[in-house]
């Protein structure tokens, strides 16, 4: 597989795939708009280092104008426990728990219609230092996943939300939540970024599955994701089923080159494995005290880790 055909995959792979099912457009990407736009995860925020994967680096466009970091009124906690600028794990905690107003209105989306299952996450997924807050929803008909992930800041006063680096790639957001764990990451030796391994799953109707691969790095405050390899099957009548296996530039190839596209891909890198320690209880995040928001985003941070390397907990 040749990783300079990576940013090939949108037109190479929907030409593949139209021939075989007029006028569905396959791994398409269906826009969410209104109330839901907020957990998509487009576009760049402010000083994002923009670096892609390995064979990816043109793949990421200019998005347009820097987005203004969001800081934490002292209005609207009486109470603030956390000291500003001060980096340690333990005030980290206290800066996501008491900027809840800010991060639980992304939560509140998962009581719409259709949502099967959401869950938050505190993390560090770049290895940078400063914690995130991750959410993650799954449902509608057709198994669409969706993220919003939030960062504290650089001065630690405040956080940020992580968006998405706009890329080529049309392909589904992974389902991070779901995933079997341990989730598999890569690493380069000589660098610190790390790059997650997730699956994507879509349904369209009752017999028809896409499924693609995906290396998700967040980098410099932005998410980028870059998918590898693609899978379709088609059930049919009477237990039949037509399924095909591309890679990231449109060629056919076997279901055991799937299963280890991502070795092949990060030849040479560091290999680790992650779990994400994901809390799935619905809840009203401002309803209940600060102590009790902190305990529980210190148990989800405690069952963060990625084997081999530290993090101050």
């Amino acid at each position: 597989m040749g990783r300079e055909d990576a940013g090939k995959a949108g037109e190479r792979g929907r030409e593949t795939r139209a021939g075989r099912r007029t006028g569905k457009a396959v791994f398409g990407i269906r826009r969410v708009s209104g109330a839901l736009a907020v957990l998509s995860l487009c576009g760049l925020l402010a000083g994002c280092e923009m670096q892609g994967l390995p064979g990816t680096e043109d793949t990421v466009p200019d998005t347009g104008p820097a987005k203004e970091e969001i800081q934490m009124p002292e209005t609207q906690t009486p109470e603030i426990n956390y000291v500003p600028g001060r980096p340690d794990t333990k005030n980290q905690l206290w800066i996501l728990t008491d900027t809840v107003s800010i991060w639980s209105e992304a939560v509140s989306e998962w009581e719409g219609p259709g949502f099967r299952e959401g869950g938050v996450a505190v993390t560090d997924l770049d290895g940078n230092g400063r914690l995130e807050i991750v959410f993650s929803w799954n449902g509608g008909s057709d198994n669409v996943s969706w993220w919003d992930i939030w960062e504290v800041n650089e001065t630690f006063d405040g956080i940020r939300r992580c968006e998405e680096l706009e890329t080529e790639d049309w392909s589904r957001n992974p389902d991070i939540m779901g995933q079997k764990q341990p989730i598999t990451v890569y690493r380069k030796p000589e660098e610190e970024r790390l790059y997650y391994i997730f699956d994507s799953v879509e349904r369209e109707g009752i017999s028809l599955i896409y499924r693609n691969r995906q290396a998700v790095s967040l980098h410099g405050g932005g998410l980028e994701r870059t998918a590898m390899a693609y899978f379709w099957i088609e059930f049919g009548d009477e237990d039949t089923s037509e399924e095909e296996y591309t890679d990231s530039a449109g060629n056919k190839i076997s279901k055991e080159e799937y299963d280890t596209i991502d070795a092949d891909w990060f030849e040479g890198y560091d290999r680790y494995q992650a779990y994400i320690g994901w809390n799935m209880i619905r809840r009203d995040w401002t309803g209940i005290s600060p102590e009790e928001r902190l305990v529980i985003l210190e148990e989800s941070w405690n069952g963060f880790s990625v084997t081999g390397i530290s993090f101050d907990k």
